[in-house]
């Protein structure tokens, strides 16, 4: 039996350039350990790879592939859900008229029906699958983030620094409730990281661009709050995961798929994250394909 992801981004040649693309390697590496074959089918190398109908299907982001692709396939599925199966559920989630209406919506509801299994990152994230496709997503399993705690963790270091925020200058990361707190909060020093806001910035904010995947956790480290006002529900957002587990204090809203998980400490997050998320996430896969 082989296991074959396919995902619209590679994960393999660059692990760490998106929440995604973390999650899956590190699933997939944990796969590799257990002895499983894999491989990656991607926009870029679909022709080249010829699907068994014996190969077990892990669908991943697929939106460059689309739904109806699969839907004739003889194979076992999974479906592992990083985003929702419309791009503007994200960004504009009220536009329930739109919703009713989604073209999308009946194609996803099929391959969700087909599938063995559909994968959630947390319980806001499928609530919010739940609201529109109903039993249609079942059997589904909750498995959070796979952040690794050895690398994400409290330094125990004096913290100089005030309120840090990843990506959330984007217009659906909560750029307007950044931008409000920010003004409410006029005493706040708050270091921007991530994409380029698109509008002006309170003067209490400072940009400092993109930073390097493996010199995130000596960022938070030096960063008393960590501040994540989303404006849309997001799955789970990594950065609020790893930003808690350094030891951050956190400004946040309900809207994140994390704080859905309801963890009361951080040893209680260091024990659902990492290895023993990949594990959670193998298990739920092995139960319905054996």
């Amino acid at each position: 039996m082989r296991f074959v992801w396919v995902q619209d981004l590679n994960f393999i040649s660059n692990p760490h350039s998106g929440g995604a693309q973390a999650s899956d390697w590190s699933h997939y590496q944990y796969g590799l350990k257990k002895g499983y074959e894999q491989i990656l089918i991607t926009p870029q190398n679909w022709r080249d790879i010829q699907i068994q109908e014996e190969d077990v299907l892990i669908l991943s982001n697929i939106r460059s592939f689309g739904p109806e692709r699969f839907l004739d396939k003889p194979n076992k599925m999974i479906t592992f859900s990083h985003d929702y199966w419309c791009r503007y559920r994200l960004f504009y989630p009220r536009l329930e008229k739109c919703i009713k209406a989604c073209a999308y919506r009946e194609p996803w509801k099929k391959l969700f029906e087909k599938a063995e299994l559909n994968i959630f990152l947390s319980p806001l994230h499928y609530r919010m699958h739940k609201e529109v496709f109903d039993d249609a997503i079942e059997p589904h399993a909750l498995v959070p983030s796979p952040v690794d705690p050895e690398k994400f963790y409290d330094m125990e270091k004096e913290r100089e620094k005030d309120v840090l925020t990843v990506n959330t200058a984007l217009p659906f990361k909560g750029r307007d409730n950044l931008i409000a707190w920010a003004n409410g909060n006029p005493d706040r020093k708050i270091m921007v990281v991530g994409a380029k806001p698109d509008v002006p910035m309170p003067s209490n904010c400072e940009y400092i661009g993109a930073v390097p995947y493996t010199k995130m956790p000596n960022l938070y480290n030096e960063h008393r709050f960590y501040l994540e006002l989303a404006s849309s529900p997001q799955p789970f957002n990594r950065t609020i995961c790893e930003a808690y587990l350094c030891g951050c204090s956190l400004i946040t809203n309900s809207l994140l798929g994390f704080v859905s998980w309801g963890w009361k400490s951080r040893d209680e997050v260091r024990k659902k994250v990492g290895r023993n998320a990949s594990k959670r996430f193998w298990r739920a896969i092995e139960k319905v394909i054996e």
